[in-house]
């Protein structure tokens, strides 16, 4: 792989699950079609339990496409997750701490809960738009 290294561009910005609800909303998430998919339901579970705890997660890497939409490099499951679960798709289980919400989906939880949800701050790296598909490619291995 041949490129100049000075030429590469990754952006990092904090997105607000709920922001990333709206993008998931206004079909400007690709989601990759690899062997990251899928968690089972009791991973997802305690996925969001983590958000609820105010645990930091990893961050996530995206690709900017010249329509503004976003391919998702990393992560795909873990936002998979917050779209499913956020549409009312996840009822959640096998809970540790936050028992109480245990059996409930996204529209069934108390405002504390949703609240945490939709506040959690995530870390995207966005590789710049002008990246071409040998450099994407190349990043990606690098990370995964």
């Amino acid at each position: 792989m041949n490129y100049d290294i000075n030429n590469v561009r990754i952006n990092t910005q904090q997105f607000t699950c709920s922001y990333i609800i709206e993008l998931a909303r206004k079909n400007l998430l690709r989601f990759a079609h690899d062997n990251e998919w899928f968690f089972k339901n009791n991973k997802k579970s305690l996925f969001i339990e983590s958000m609820f705890m105010r645990i930091p997660i990893q961050s996530f890497y995206l690709h900017e496409n010249k329509d503004g939409s976003y391919n998702i490099l990393d992560g795909n499951n873990r936002i998979h997750t917050i779209i499913e679960f956020a549409n009312n798709r996840l009822t959640l289980s096998g809970l540790e701490v936050e028992k109480e919400c245990n059996e409930h989906c996204y529209s069934e939880l108390g405002r504390k809960n949703i609240n945490m949800f939709l506040r959690t701050i995530f870390t995207m790296h966005i590789l710049d738009v002008r990246h071409d598909e040998n450099v994407v490619f190349n990043i990606i291995n690098r990370i995964k």
